[in-house]
Parts: structure tokens; C-alpha cells; sequence
């Protein structure tokens, strides 16, 4: 049952155990996603489980050089089920002191290049995140910078026979020319174990956003003892990942991308 907690904070019980918050508006973190709206946020006996996390159903939107993110919402608690409506709003500029933007040709050639070796190359990963610690102290960050809304995609969270179940709705985006629609679930790095049909991974081996091709994955924090699991979703490629580097990164999970066109879709998160 979706009950207000205080205004624009709502919560999902799922038993006495687990339940979810949803809210709106930037949180107090130092995090690289500590401005954008998020999805629902795992508390187990009052404890946050979320981290820099962005939570269980997140959208964002792929448009040719640009992915627009969330930064303001509307949240309705509709009968004990809630529904966010996310404005995709913002998009990613590296900046420095969180103030002037760095737009220079060869500082972000070579940048893309660290990225994409970064994500792609277990070899090179330990060194690069060594050197984004030392970018992170000069004062280089990512930053969510507000441009002009594409519309609204329309998540609704409810629970069902002790499952989440999400649902995504896309018809009120204005610009219909996006590529991909990308749907993140994340918590916090401490769910560091990871399984699917065919293989174990623990922490850095995790990786960052590989494709799953299993039916099921699932990511384990085994000191809270709870487990939530994906499925394969007709028309959309899975994604797991991870990564922790305080204080501007701290999540591990899933993200389906979708080339669709389809305005709707839904998928379940099984917690264990």
C-alpha cells in the first residue's frame, strides 16, 4: 500500500522487512547522480540500501550525441499504487567545481576514450579509476545541467504477490526522435555479488554496463541478506554493472535499453 509520508515522499511496503521511498528533488549526496530524479530506493529496517544509486525505475532518453536525463518530477499516489512522472529535463556536462562547463575538443576526445576503455577493458580499470580520484580532488565532475523538456515518461511502482512490478510510459515525450529509451534499477555497490544462469562475479568483476544474454540475473548484498533479480525483456537488451568510487559513485544494478518505439512496457523486480 502507497502511503504519503510527508509531502512529495511516499512509500511501498513490500513486508515487514522491506519497503521502498519514493521522493523528488535533488538528495545531499556528493554523487555524480546526487541531482537527477530518482526511482524507488531500498530501505530495510529504516537503513537506506540505495547509496548514489538512482533506484529501481529510472528512465532516460538517447537522442544522436545526447542522453537526456531526469531532474524535476510529479509523483500521484493513485489507490496504494504510485506513479512518478519523470520530465527529461537534463543532460550530463563535465564541469568543474560544479559551476563552469569544460568544453574543449581534446580534453573531451581524450575523456571519451578513458571512458570507453574504462567500461570495456578490465585491464586498464584499476588505473583509470585511480586517475578519476585524483580528477575528482582537482574538482572535475559530471554535472546535470536543466535544458528544455522533451516530455514527460510516465513510471508507475506497485506491488504484486511480493514482487515489484514496473510499468513505462512513454507517450507524453514531445521529441519522438530518440533512439533508445534506457530504463535504470540501481542500489548500492554493497550489492556486490552477482549471479545468472551460467556465472558468479563479485565486485570489480562485476563490470561496468556488460550485457547479460541470461534469462534471469540477479545482484546479492549478502550482509542484508536480500537479493533482487531481472528478467529478460521482450525487445530490450540487459545490462548489469557496478561501481564505487566515494564519494561520487556508489551503485550496482541493471539497465534495459530498447530501440522500440513502443510507448509501454512493464517488467517485475523478484526480491529475495
Amino acid at each position: 500500500m502507497g502511503t504519503a509520508l510527508a509531502p512529495e515522499k511516499y512509500f511501498l511496503k513490500l513486508n515487514n522487512r522491506v519497503k521502498f521511498i519514493l521522493d523528488k528533488g535533488p538528495d545531499n549526496s556528493q554523487g555524480d547522480s546526487s541531482t537527477l530524479e530518482k526511482g524507488l530506493k531500498m530501505i530495510i529496517e529504516n537503513n537506506s540500501l540505495c547509496g548514489e544509486g538512482v533506484g529501481f525505475g529510472v528512465p532516460a532518453l538517447e537522442y544522436p550525441g545526447n542522453i537526456i536525463f531526469s531532474t524535476s518530477a510529479k509523483i500521484k499516489n493513485e489507490n496504494g499504487t504510485l506513479v512518478k512522472s519523470f520530465s527529461m529535463d537534463g543532460s550530463h556536462r563535465k564541469t568543474w567545481m560544479h559551476k563552469f562547463t569544460i568544453n574543449n575538443r581534446f580534453y573531451s576526445t581524450i575523456s571519451n576514450k578513458l571512458s570507453h576503455t574504462y567500461k570495456r577493458d578490465e585491464k586498464y580499470r584499476k588505473l583509470i579509476k585511480g586517475l578519476m580520484k585524483f580528477i575528482t580532488i582537482l574538482g572535475l565532475r559530471i554535472s546535470t545541467q536543466k535544458t528544455r523538456s522533451k516530455g514527460f515518461v510516465d513510471i508507475t511502482y506497485a506491488i504484486s504477490r511480493g514482487n515489484l512490478v514496473i510499468s513505462v510510459n512513454t507517450s507524453r515525450i514531445l521529441d519522438k526522435k530518440f533512439n533508445k529509451l534506457l530504463i535504470f534499477n540501481e542500489q548500492s555497490a554493497d550489492f556486490d555479488l552477482y549471479r545468472d544462469d551460467f556465472t558468479q562475479l563479485r565486485k570489480d568483476n562485476i563490470g561496468v554496463w556488460e550485457e547479460t544474454n541470461c534469462q534471469e540475473a540477479c545482484l546479492t548484498n549478502e550482509s542484508a541478506k536480500i537479493t533482487f533479480c531481472l528478467i529478460k525483456l521482450d525487445g530490450a537488451k540487459l545490462y548489469r554493472g557496478r561501481e564505487l568510487l566515494q564519494p561520487r559513485l556508489d551503485w550496482a544494478g541493471f539497465c534495459y535499453i530498447t530501440s522500440s518505439k513502443v510507448e509501454n512496457h512493464q517488467y517485475i523486480i523478484e526480491i529475495k
